[in-house]
């Protein structure tokens, strides 16, 4: 948002294909950055030229950012770290979301992949285990 064409400000990630726009330097202020009309333009500018533009927020919680960015951004995605966020803290994190209409999903990050295997679709665990945070989720 300093005085650099964006073009400049954009990286290229030649294995993955990604274009990178890091983040700046920290401000006390990160609430008044996120709503100022330079980010808005900011996000125009980057919907213009990309067909998907991904925003690394802070953790929802006592931080607004991610609250502040639901306001402006079309869709969200509720990154959880698996068998680390309790799901009482998940519940009430998406819960400072007000348009759930916005949630497009949830990714699981950090899993156990042989731990996990026990709650695949053909264990007794599985139904039961996962349809519960989607049935609090809903039931709102």
């Amino acid at each position: 948002l300093g005085a650099k064409p964006l073009s400049e400000c954009i990286f290229s990630d030649t294995e993955s294909g990604l274009h990178i726009f890091p983040g700046g330097a920290e401000t006390q202020t990160p609430q008044d950055l996120l709503t100022s009309t330079r980010m808005q333009k900011l996000l125009q500018d980057l919907a213009a030229g990309y067909d998907y533009v991904l925003i690394d927020a802070p953790p929802l919680g006592p931080l607004a950012d991610a609250v502040i960015l639901s306001h402006i951004v079309d869709k969200l995605f509720f990154v959880v770290r698996w068998n680390e966020t309790p799901r009482q803290l998940a519940k009430e994190a998406l819960g400072t979301i007000r348009d759930h209409r916005k949630v497009a999903g949830a990714v699981l990050t950090m899993i156990d992949e042989q731990v996990a295997a026990k709650y695949s679709a053909h264990s007794r665990y599985a139904g039961g285990y996962y349809s519960q945070y989607a049935e609090d989720y809903y039931r709102r």
